[in-house]
């Protein structure tokens, strides 16, 4: 079912053909391509700053420059957002 964004006219409908084959075979960006999720689905406020704050602790990471504390925000924020910069930080392939 394809649901209407909130607050306005738009009646819901069955997914169907092509976009369902998306969601059921496909990965989450394939899924999110079909906009069956709205448009520009995004983080919120808060998730970008998760982000933001994951990414300086990233970065002093790779300069050994962690505090106990950080390192335990730092590990909660990678289990909340996973993501390939987390990954790459994790493997030692980010520059």
């Amino acid at each position: 079912m394809g649901l209407p964004t909130p607050g306005t006219d738009e009646i819901g409908r069955r997914v169907e053909g092509v976009e369902l084959q998306r969601l059921v075979r496909g990965n989450l960006l394939e899924a999110m391509g079909t906009e069956l999720f709205g448009e520009d689905v995004g983080r919120s406020e808060a998730g970008r700053k998760d982000v933001e704050e994951l990414a300086k602790l990233n970065r002093l990471a790779t300069q050994g420059k962690l505090t106990a504390e950080q390192k335990r925000r730092r590990a909660q924020l990678q289990a909340q957002i996973p993501t390939r910069a987390n990954s790459a930080v994790a493997s030692g392939e980010e520059s």
